[in-house]
């Protein structure tokens, strides 16, 4: 699991220890309000109900603990614990209320959908079926939903096919998703990131270690565009990409012919290593034997050149313009040209 959902499912868990005191409280006052002013309850039923709030008040205090102390410990045991006690709970409550029962199965269906939004499908399919576990347990022993068999197996339909179709629709959403966030983030044609995820990853580098910041351009694709037609061209470009990435460690087109890359070394003879094979690899015959495939490349060092990523962009660039303007096919390093 990444680091950012394990922080969401953190934030929910705070979230879902506030519905569950909000619960907990009506149902006492409910409980309270049914046993002292309805008589619908006896006294001592209310006795051994009232156990589980206090009971639940003590698990939640250790959860939130546990929780705020060691927030990513068994992080996914620890939720599908609580479903499992909550829902459980539930059940055995609903089973000494007799006729009272009828106000919560609606809460035992807010558990399915609860689990699957705030945990995803898997956490939600488990609550699903301890769910559906409880209440088959419950129809078969509470005197009260024994006598009302109709209404009980009315509600186990409910909860066998509501939570099924919302995890198909969280399942659709989450797809639409990924796909949406991939076509934000990655060129249509080359599969590459874009400039926009680029950006994040170079920040990420900045924290780290030595790293050359390259900027690729390929020589004449104006020329094999004119020559050879746009399909040709983009059929270039997703071979570039390919033989690029075969040496770099993260690639992103920035557009056109344009490409960005970064290369972590231990030495500088070790970058002009691989600067020396990503030229070579560029100048491999193309698929089309009438293409001659090269490129312009500059390069900036962190934190040699600058520590900030807007200067590594503008000193790469420079660079790149360098290797132009001396012939093309080369690399320059901005380092060197300022010396």
């Amino acid at each position: 699991m990444n680091t950012d959902l394990q922080k969401q499912y953190v934030h929910n868990e705070y979230i879902q220890t506030y519905f569950r005191l909000f619960f907990i409280a009506v149902s006492v006052i409910a409980i309270t309000y049914y046993t002292f002013v309805e008589h619908a309850l006896s006294v001592e039923v209310y006795k051994y109900i009232m156990l589980f709030p206090v009971l639940m008040l003590s698990l939640i205090a250790v959860y939130m603990f546990i929780v705020y102390k060691y927030p990513y410990f068994l992080q996914n045991q620890r939720i599908v614990f609580m479903s499992f006690v909550e829902t459980t709970a539930t059940g055995y409550v609903m089973y000494l209320t007799g006729p009272l029962s009828a106000y919560f199965p609606a809460l035992l269906l807010w558990f399915c959908i609860g689990y699957g939004v705030r945990y995803g499908e898997k956490i939600g399919f488990v609550t699903y079926g301890i769910v559906l576990i409880t209440w088959l347990v419950l129809l078969n022993t509470s005197p009260f939903w024994i006598q009302n068999r109709a209404l009980g197996f009315g509600w186990f339909i409910a909860y066998l096919v509501i939570p099924l179709y919302f995890f198909k629709l969280l399942q659709k959403l989450h797809s639409d998703v990924e796909t949406f966030n991939y076509k934000a983030t990655h060129d249509p044609l080359t599969g590459l990131p874009n400039r926009f995820l680029f950006d994040e990853v170079l920040y990420q580098y900045l924290k780290g270690k030595n790293f050359a910041l390259i900027f690729v351009d390929l020589d004449g694709f104006k020329e094999i565009n004119d020559s050879f037609g746009h399909l040709t061209g983009d059929k270039v470009l997703v071979e570039a990409s390919k033989r690029i990435e075969q040496i770099t460690d993260f690639t992103s087109r920035l557009g056109g012919d344009e490409f960005v890359c970064i290369v972590t070394y231990e030495t500088k003879n070790e970058l002009k290593d691989r600067l020396d094979k990503l030229v070579a690899n560029l100048q491999k015959n193309c698929p089309n034997e009438h293409i001659n495939l090269s490129a312009s490349i500059g390069v900036s060092l962190y934190p040699n050149d600058s520590l900030s990523a807007h200067e590594l962009k503008k000193k790469a660039d420079a660079a790149m313009y360098k290797a132009k303007e001396s012939g093309k096919n080369r690399y320059f390093l901005y380092s060197e040209l300022a010396s």
